[in-house]
């Protein structure tokens, strides 16, 4: 039988330093329950219980009897766990180790609210860990979307037009264009008769032809990518401002979220740009003159969906933006001016 421990001295959730010194206590000796003030009683206020880590797997190898780890929720005199995590109840002043499927099943709502602050606790510490790196690139992250704004405006400008007067055509070729990834094939009479002695010996040989493969699918979908970057813009200023001073044992939320909101503004829009610079990559080979023709060419042969299928190079949009995008991505497609390694585009 398991010896109880109660040491309801915790007025306050234990800091990081005593968390950290537990699970360096588990490491060495596979012991979680008998840590510095452990309690293992049964605990019977479970209000407010506030989760001070992750699931744990206990090496029980190192214990001396090698069996699991006695839980206070359900089992404190005899072996119930492996994997667990430890827990404040701030109510009885005292912190317990415990098995973590015991706590889903026995602590019910209680665990469903711990557990969501445990992850926004977690997600503000790697916001914190990571803002000062953050804040570092964004200045460049401003310049390069200041940089692509004229060509995202140009590729959006064009879809909207393109749109408007055909509408549903972009989402037609798009459709087309994926469902064969992108090849242009033709089936050919090759003017050869089978030879073999089989039932098919004099009928006519047919080959496939592949013409080549279609690409910019990029500039058919439905994404705005000026859109997005002014969107991103806005969210990069608040790289600027700290981050508000937080602590695990604050009781005011509006910090946390305050941290958690511009946090996640801020770095989606870091991730925002880069994947808009890439959008705007292959957006760009659609209307490069050797696609175009090969657009052209589907849409001559038997095989196509079209009847007739051609693209103004002159007197339309299609020839401004397609020079304005060979321009643009030559000045701005060098991975030496990107804070991220990204091929740059032929």
């Amino acid at each position: 039988m398991t010896e109880a421990r109660h040491f309801p001295v915790f007025d306050v959730r234990p800091d990081d330093a005593y968390i950290a010194g537990w699970h360096e206590h588990i490491r060495s000796t596979g012991y979680p329950e008998t840590y510095d003030r452990v309690s293992t009683i049964h605990p019977h206020d479970l209000e407010g219980v506030i989760m001070l880590s992750g699931e744990i797997e206990v090496p029980v190898l190192r214990r001396v009897d090698q069996l699991f780890v006695p839980c206070p929720l359900c089992s404190p005199n005899s072996p119930r766990f492996k994997r667990g995590r430890m827990a404040y109840l701030p109510l009885e002043r005292i912190v317990i180790c415990m098995g973590h499927d015991c706590a889903r099943r026995h602590m019910g709502e209680e665990y469903v609210v711990a557990e969501t602050r445990f992850r926004q606790e977690a997600k503000v510490r790697s916001t914190l860990a990571i803002w000062a790196d953050v804040q570092m690139i964004v200045p460049k992250v401003r310049e390069i979307a200041a940089s692509l704004m004229p060509f995202a405006a140009g590729i959006e400008a064009a879809k909207l037009s393109l749109a408007k007067e055909a509408a549903g055509f972009l989402a037609f070729l798009r459709d087309e264009l994926l469902s064969n990834g992108g090849r242009i094939t033709e089936v050919v009479d090759t003017g050869l008769r089978e030879q073999t002695r089989s039932g098919k010996r004099g009928k006519k040989v047919f080959d496939t032809v592949q013409h080549g493969t279609l690409v910019g699918a990029a500039f058919l979908d439905s994404v705005r990518p000026a859109t997005q970057l002014r969107r991103a813009l806005r969210h990069l200023v608040d790289a600027d401002q700290p981050l508000p001073v937080w602590k695990a044992s604050d009781e005011d939320t509006g910090r946390l979220e305050d941290i958690l909101q511009r946090g996640r503004e801020v770095i989606q829009a870091v991730k925002q740009v880069k994947a808009t610079r890439d959008h705007i990559a292959d957006a760009r080979l659609f209307l490069h003159e050797n696609n175009l023709s090969l657009f052209e060419k589907w849409g001559e042969l038997d095989s196509s969906p079209f009847q007739r299928l051609s693209f103004k190079r002159k007197g339309s949009w299609i020839s401004p933006i397609t020079c304005a995008l060979r321009r643009l991505m030559a000045k701005t497609c060098s991975t030496s001016q990107m804070p991220w390694a990204i091929p740059a585009s032929g």
